[in-house]
């Protein structure tokens, strides 16, 4: 999580709680995972020509995407890193959590 949000697991319930402290007001927002039927992190970005003409594509957000069964709320997206809001050296590190975030989830 970038430094304008925080995650949370309560592993009891099988909740995630997510606050975002971005905004002036602080958001948060539960999920309670018996409601989800898959975990994804998604590497979002822009597709640029490289060098000789090859498409590069450079990863500008990392989300941890939650996947509804019912398709009424098709996905939660949680940010762990933007390029605007953390900058380009902590990439590795967010795109990082994400994943371990996703390993906890899948675990449970």
């Amino acid at each position: 999580m970038g430094q304008h949000s925080a995650i949370g697991w309560y592993a009891g319930k099988r909740i995630l709680l997510f606050i975002d402290f971005e905004q002036e007001q602080l958001r948060t927002r539960l999920v309670n995972m018996a409601d989800i039927e898959s975990c994804v992190v998604a590497e979002k970005g822009i597709v640029d020509l490289g060098e000789k003409n090859q498409k590069e594509k450079q990863i500008t957000r990392v989300e941890l995407e939650l996947h509804y069964k019912d398709k009424v709320n098709p996905v939660a997206r949680f940010l762990f890193y933007s390029e605007l809001q953390d900058g380009v050296m902590e990439k590795a590190t967010l795109t990082e959590k994400a994943k371990n975030w996703k390993e906890v989830i899948m675990k449970s």
